[in-house]
Protein backbone atom coordinates (compact mmCIF):
# COMPACT_ATOMS: atom_id res chain seq x y z
CA UNK A 1 0.00 0.00 0.00
CA UNK A 2 1.81 3.57 -1.10
CA UNK A 3 0.89 6.65 1.63
CA UNK A 4 1.98 10.58 1.29
CA UNK A 5 4.31 11.35 3.40
CA UNK A 6 1.61 13.40 5.78
CA UNK A 7 -0.90 9.85 5.57
CA UNK A 8 2.24 7.89 6.66
CA UNK A 9 2.99 9.85 9.23
CA UNK A 10 -0.56 9.82 10.74
CA UNK A 11 -0.62 6.33 10.73
CA UNK A 12 2.68 5.53 11.36
CA UNK A 13 4.52 8.32 13.45
CA UNK A 14 1.24 10.11 14.80
CA UNK A 15 3.21 11.93 17.60
CA UNK A 16 6.35 13.12 15.72
CA UNK A 17 6.25 16.05 13.33
CA UNK A 18 6.47 15.61 9.57
CA UNK A 19 10.16 16.77 9.24
CA UNK A 20 11.56 13.98 12.04
CA UNK A 21 9.79 11.51 9.57
CA UNK A 22 11.98 13.17 6.53
CA UNK A 23 14.17 12.63 8.53
CA UNK A 24 14.02 8.60 9.33
CA UNK A 25 13.20 8.04 5.73
CA UNK A 26 17.02 10.16 4.57
CA UNK A 27 18.56 8.30 7.34
CA UNK A 28 17.04 4.90 6.41
CA UNK A 29 15.70 4.39 10.44
CA UNK A 30 12.33 2.88 8.59
CA UNK A 31 11.24 -1.06 8.67
CA UNK A 32 12.62 -3.22 6.19
CA UNK A 33 9.08 -3.68 4.80
CA UNK A 34 9.00 0.29 4.24
CA UNK A 35 9.90 1.46 1.14
CA UNK A 36 10.07 4.97 0.72
CA UNK A 37 10.39 6.42 -3.83
CA UNK A 38 10.68 10.09 -4.40
CA UNK A 39 8.26 11.69 -7.40
CA UNK A 40 7.70 15.00 -8.38
CA UNK A 41 4.95 14.98 -6.30
CA UNK A 42 6.68 14.06 -3.09
CA UNK A 43 7.46 11.43 -1.50
CA UNK A 44 5.66 8.21 -1.30
CA UNK A 45 6.25 5.11 1.30
CA UNK A 46 5.51 1.79 0.21
CA UNK A 47 4.59 -0.63 2.98
CA UNK A 48 5.12 -4.30 1.79
CA UNK A 49 7.56 -6.60 1.34
CA UNK A 50 10.38 -6.43 -1.43
CA UNK A 51 8.76 -8.56 -3.54
CA UNK A 52 5.41 -7.12 -4.02
CA UNK A 53 7.51 -3.86 -4.14
CA UNK A 54 9.82 -4.75 -7.54
CA UNK A 55 6.72 -6.49 -8.73
CA UNK A 56 4.86 -3.18 -8.73
CA UNK A 57 7.81 -1.46 -9.76
CA UNK A 58 8.21 -3.78 -12.94
CA UNK A 59 4.29 -3.53 -13.90
CA UNK A 60 4.46 0.53 -14.09
CA UNK A 61 7.61 0.29 -16.12
CA UNK A 62 5.52 -1.80 -18.63
CA UNK A 63 2.44 -0.02 -18.44
CA UNK A 64 4.68 3.06 -19.56
CA UNK A 65 6.48 0.86 -22.36
CA UNK A 66 2.94 -0.21 -24.02
CA UNK A 67 2.11 3.87 -23.62
CA UNK A 68 4.87 5.02 -24.97
CA UNK A 69 6.37 3.13 -27.52
CA UNK A 70 3.82 4.00 -30.96
CA UNK A 71 5.30 7.43 -30.25
CA UNK A 72 9.19 6.87 -29.03
CA UNK A 73 11.65 8.44 -32.06
CA UNK A 74 13.34 4.96 -31.55
CA UNK A 75 14.26 1.42 -31.54
CA UNK A 76 11.45 -0.43 -28.92
CA UNK A 77 15.32 -1.52 -27.10
CA UNK A 78 16.18 1.95 -26.45
CA UNK A 79 12.97 2.78 -24.67
CA UNK A 80 13.30 -0.58 -22.54
CA UNK A 81 16.55 0.68 -21.44
CA UNK A 82 15.33 4.38 -20.78
CA UNK A 83 12.25 2.61 -18.45
CA UNK A 84 14.91 0.37 -16.78
CA UNK A 85 16.85 3.61 -15.24
CA UNK A 86 13.57 5.08 -14.57
CA UNK A 87 11.91 2.66 -12.66
CA UNK A 88 14.98 1.28 -11.03
CA UNK A 89 14.60 -2.55 -12.48
CA UNK A 90 16.65 -5.01 -13.96
CA UNK A 91 16.84 -5.04 -17.91
CA UNK A 92 17.14 -8.76 -18.69
CA UNK A 93 13.89 -9.19 -16.73
CA UNK A 94 12.00 -6.08 -17.81
CA UNK A 95 12.86 -7.55 -21.39
CA UNK A 96 11.77 -10.90 -20.52
CA UNK A 97 8.64 -9.31 -19.28
CA UNK A 98 7.71 -7.67 -22.87
CA UNK A 99 8.55 -10.31 -25.01
CA UNK A 100 11.53 -8.12 -26.41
Amino acid sequence: MFYTLKEYREKYYPNVCIRTVQRRIVAGNIPSTHHAKKSPHGTFIFVGSELEYKSDEYFNACCEFHRRKHTYNGTLIELAVELSMDFDVGLTRLTKFLGL
